[in-house]
């Protein structure tokens, strides 16, 4: 979106009554689609740092396996040894400062989608609960056996530094599955997000379009701009659409569900009849038949409700199927202990008196 404006400077001298005037000044603000991009890729580059991790705790898993089998077989660590030990202890730092790196971004986008009111409080509150992740990943158990193995390699015992990189290893093994969870619900919670900019896309398409009919209604002779905020609503509309088709491939391996009922929205009626509405208002102002463009302009603004009623059932039920994998799985785990308790008692049971 832009604002042109102009200074005039008039002269205070009443017998020199000169005015000048600049050269048109263009300012240029984001549009809802620039501020979510931002934070698209704001979220595309930590995924970025968090493949990268992946990727280094695989590296350092498969060192500290070498070093372990090979402690095995001899009596001393070897220099090659102690540099793999090395080189493991200085990833997990390169670790450490990637998930810095990423709790940045995400503090960018939460200031982000507070001060521009992006997000809803249900999406806000997911966002807040991955910084709490990120400062609580790197546990104090996983430092503290990377202090026993540091403290074993200065000592250079080989039973000490077996002990330690299990104990090391054990540990690493826990951050992997952490930071597993949190890419799953990262994942979720973009997907959730995807679904949240087309609600709040739509929305603000729904308010210019009250705006656009209100001032047909009362300066109708003001064509040149009404024809350049109907073009407007209509380039708007089309990045709506084209977001939609996005949408639908990449929630795909989220939620199949929900991307199957965007796919039928993008598909319905409302928003062919929608779109066609929005490019006849632009025409009928052209050609100055404004109790057209009127009608046209109301016709398309149903269709506009009735599609940001439907994204708000989808992104509704999105959540409450969320909540009801997450309900699942805590029943399963209930399950899964009400059986392990069962058995331990009549294995209890069973091995009364057996020496």
């Amino acid at each position: 979106d832009e604002i042109h404006f102009w200074f005039l400077a008039k002269d205070n001298n009443p017998n020199h009554l000169s005015t000048s005037k600049t050269d048109k000044f263009i300012g240029i603000f984001p549009s809802f689609e620039d501020l979510f991009k931002e934070i698209e890729d704001h979220q595309e580059e930590s995924k970025g740092w968090l493949e990268d991790i992946q990727e280094t705790i695989e590296e350092i898993s498969n060192l500290t396996d070498e070093v372990q089998l090979e402690l095995l077989k001899e009596d001393d660590i070897s220099l090659a040894n102690e540099m793999k030990i090395e080189k493991s202890l200085e990833q997990i730092q390169e670790i450490h400062n990637e998930l810095e790196k990423i709790q940045e971004n995400i503090a960018e986008i939460i200031e982000q989608a507070e001060k521009n009111n992006l997000f809803d409080n249900n999406l806000l509150g997911k966002f807040n609960h991955f910084q709490e992740m990120l400062q609580n990943i790197m546990t104090p158990e996983l430092m503290d056996a990377m202090n026993k193995l540091q403290e074993a390699m200065q000592n250079l015992d080989p039973d000490q530094i077996a002990k330690a990189l299990e104990n090391f290893e054990f540990n690493l093994e826990e951050f992997e599955e952490q930071l597993d969870r949190f890419i799953d619900m990262f994942e979720l919670a973009q997907a959730e997000q995807k679904i949240n900019e087309l609600t709040e896309l739509m929305e603000n398409i729904a308010n210019k379009q009250t705006e656009m009919i209100n001032k047909i209604e009362q300066n109708p002779s003001q064509t040149s701009l009404l024809n350049s905020k109907s073009t407007k609503q209509e380039q708007r509309f089309d990045n709506f659409e084209e977001l939609l088709n996005e949408s639908i491939n990449d929630l795909a391996s989220v939620s199949e569900k929900t991307s199957n009922k965007l796919d039928n929205l993008s598909k319905s009626a409302e928003i062919k009849n929608a779109d066609e509405m929005l490019r006849e208002t632009t025409d009928n102002i052209k050609n100055k038949n404004m109790d057209s463009a009127l009608t046209d302009s109301n016709i398309a603004k149903e269709n506009i409700d009735e599609i940001s009623k439907q994204l708000e059932k989808i992104k509704e039920e999105f959540i409450d199927e969320s909540i009801q994998e997450i309900k699942n799985e805590f029943i399963s785990i209930i399950n899964d202990i009400i059986t392990i308790s069962n058995q331990q008692e009549i294995i209890i049971l069973e091995s009364q008196g057996i020496r």
